[in-house]
């Protein structure tokens, strides 16, 4: 089997292993930037890349995921720990075997982080911070050194 192959399996393993928790986060990160009344341009964001999803249009999904991940990378690989998600550069080739819903699966996971980071940012960290980490202690979801990670 080749090589690239495996990394796929393995990407894909990991990806469902850590749904649950990294769609949580995600739910959670949108309430606490609700109640925090700070969602203005993420719901901005979000609206584009939801549109662009419904176009279904591979070459549209891949410009504004590579668009938006220049500016998301950093708090997607900072929140690793507790997502399990993180940005790798892949080639031509492995983008070639992407599919048009694994694009709209990476677009919804990447709309999540949106939110976190928005909110994180436009809220002030503290106060934002403060409530996602109560949102998801609440979910029990989550160890107390998993949260001390935010």
């Amino acid at each position: 089997m080749r090589k690239d192959i495996k990394y796929m399996e393995y990407l894909q393993n990991n990806q469902n292993i850590n749904e649950g928790k990294s769609l949580k986060v995600f739910v959670c990160a949108k309430k606490a930037a609700e109640i925090t009344h700070s969602i203005a341009l993420a719901q901005i964001k979000v609206k584009k890349i939801e549109a662009i999803i419904m176009t279904n249009n591979k070459e549209e999904m891949w410009n504004i995921l590579q668009k938006e991940l220049a500016i998301y990378t950093r708090v997607i690989n900072s929140t690793t720990a507790i997502t399990g998600i993180q940005v790798h550069c892949i080639d031509k080739e492995f983008y070639e075997k992407i599919t048009p819903q694994e694009l709209s699966n990476q677009l919804h996971t990447l709309q999540g982080f949106i939110y976190l980071a928005e909110g994180a940012k436009i809220a002030g960290k503290q106060v934002f911070t403060v409530c996602l980490k109560s949102l998801l202690k609440e979910t029990k979801l989550f160890t107390e050194s998993e949260l001390a990670l935010l």
